[in-house]
């Protein structure tokens, strides 16, 4: 077991005999003097580096990527590109939180 992040991004990486399991969660803001789209790079890099180690690799956790369509989020481009490089599917693309405020229900944009 191996956890390849520090202070902006967990992903907690497992060996098993029949393949790799990573546990990846990005927290939707970064806690050191790191912008999002430069700590973003690197979880997709410590990701890529998983999948090249291991082929039978299952990638599970929370990436606070906007997957809203109409929205220019170039996270989500970035992440789009590394399922395509790597042959991969994303299987939740769509919004799996949302904040009431009085009432009135906003997705929260800090997830782009």
């Amino acid at each position: 077991m191996e956890n390849l992040e520090h202070q902006n991004n967990d992903v907690i990486v497992l060996d098993c005999p029949h393949g790799t399991i990573a546990g990846v969660h990005r927290p939707f803001k970064c806690f050191q003097d790191v912008t999002l789209g430069t700590n973003f790079t690197r979880l997709v890099n410590n990701l890529e580096a998983i999948l090249t180690h291991d082929k039978r690799s299952l990638i599970e956790g929370d990436l606070n990527v906007n997957w809203d369509t109409t929205n220019n989020c170039p996270l989500r481009f970035q992440l789009e590109s590394f399922l395509d490089n790597f042959l991969l599917c994303q299987l939740v693309d769509f919004e799996t939180r949302f904040r009431y405020v009085n009432g009135i229900c906003n997705l929260p944009a800090w997830t782009c």
